[in-house]
């Protein structure tokens, strides 16, 4: 999507880039069961999505886990009626994230680096990618969305891992929030490219279903996240956490 800023040439147009996606915790206001019981009703939801729109795309919130959760669950199911649903669901996500529809990894688990050993993280990642790999392509950005607090060696271990970039909210120094784009320096020197959501990784819950009314709400968020963009091209996010797809996006 394109929005005119103003007449003239082309860096007076600003480019909006819609970014389908859902934030999965495994418990918060529900206990783990509950949400799993959500899990699979979502999982089950995206890959119809997916399947009837080959242009609608959408990321998993940078962590295999959930997904492993899901097929854990369908083979219980499995050994109940002796069905193939795992098979079936397997097959599904390596050829969604073959096409590029659906975004996988890097991460095991959504870290807390604060709270975790480097070790930790480095395994984390590292495991997330040889789980992700078995599906298809891996993400190749450290994608930490509601993470709190970062300690100075990140970036050395994101360029470390074989990343590329990183997308984190919070954690962030003054008064002021930061600019959507900047080098993120460790203590080694090591720097890579950051995203900062700077209204957060949750812009938009869901749009609404008349189009004009969703285009007005793009608008009205591009407008406001303007004043962040180092570039002429802003990201609105559209989800939230156990979001499901909404496959009316791409219509």
């Amino acid at each position: 999507m394109e929005m005119k800023k103003r007449k003239g040439p082309e860096q007076d147009i600003l480019h909006i880039h819609i970014f389908s996606h859902t934030h999965w915790d495994f418990e918060w206001y529900e206990v783990q069961e509950g949400f799993r019981l959500q899990l699979v009703q979502l999982m089950e939801n995206l890959l119809a999505t997916l399947e009837k729109d080959p242009h609608y795309k959408f990321h998993f919130d940078g962590q295999m886990m959930p997904v492993l959760d899901y097929l854990e669950d369908l083979k219980e199911n499995d050994h109940l009626d002796n069905k193939e649903r795992v098979r079936e669901a397997e097959e599904k996500i390596s050829r969604f994230a073959g096409r590029g529809q659906l975004s996988l990894g890097p991460c095991w688990t959504s870290p807390e680096t604060c709270l975790i050993s480097f070790e930790s993280l480095i395994r984390n990642i590292n495991r997330g990618i040889r789980y992700a790999e078995k599906f298809g392509p891996v993400s190749t950005i450290f994608y930490n969305a509601d993470a709190f607090q970062y300690h100075s060696q990140v970036p050395q271990i994101i360029e470390g891992t074989g990343l590329q970039s990183a997308f984190t909210w919070r954690a962030y120094k003054g008064q002021n929030p930061l600019k959507d784009l900047c080098l993120w320096r460790g203590a080694d020197q090591s720097e890579i490219v950051r995203y900062y959501p700077a209204r957060s990784y949750a812009q938009i819950w869901h749009l609404p279903e008349d189009p004009l009314d969703a285009l007005e709400v793009i608008r009205s968020e591009a407008e406001q996240m303007r004043p962040f963009a180092v570039s002429n091209h802003v990201l609105i996010t559209q989800g939230n956490d156990q979001f499901e797809a909404q496959a009316e996006v791409n219509q």
